[in-house]
């Protein structure tokens, strides 16, 4: 897995959201805009490697679902899956990288692919809720 890299280039002017506080979470430091939709508290870091969801109830109980990791933080992550999955589905998280704990969370979105996408790909959005670590 590669070192996190910072998911946006605005870095030194974005306020520090990981701690109460000290910066606004409604705001996208990428492009300075206020988005009051999204509740993220805390900073995601650009990743790759793979995660696995196992899905822990609906239709696609029992299911794998692979997918190479777009961004990582302390509050979920999301990455890219040739299957989609229902929001709002309990699923399980492994991941490649063995300094990454398992959690359990939610599926927050499942975005379609792009038409003008060469390979499709859903963007999956996953909110942490409990780690799985002993």
């Amino acid at each position: 897995m590669a070192e996190p890299t910072p998911a946006h280039s605005h870095e030194a002017s974005c306020p520090d959201v990981s701690r109460p506080g000290t910066g606004r979470a409604d705001v996208d430091c990428s492009t300075g805009s206020s988005l009051p939709f999204d509740r993220r508290s805390t900073p995601r870091l650009r990743v790759s490697g793979s995660a696995t969801l196992f899905p822990l109830d609906g239709e696609q109980f029992g299911d794998i679902l692979e997918l190479r990791m777009l961004d990582y933080g302390e509050g979920g992550f999301a990455g890219l899956s040739s299957r989609p999955i229902e929001s709002g589905t309990a699923v399980s998280v492994g991941f490649e990288d063995s300094r990454l704990v398992a959690w359990r969370g939610v599926v927050l979105r499942c975005d379609p692919p792009s038409p003008e996408d060469e390979e499709p790909k859903y963007r999956i959005a996953v909110r942490f809720e409990a780690s799985l670590a002993a």
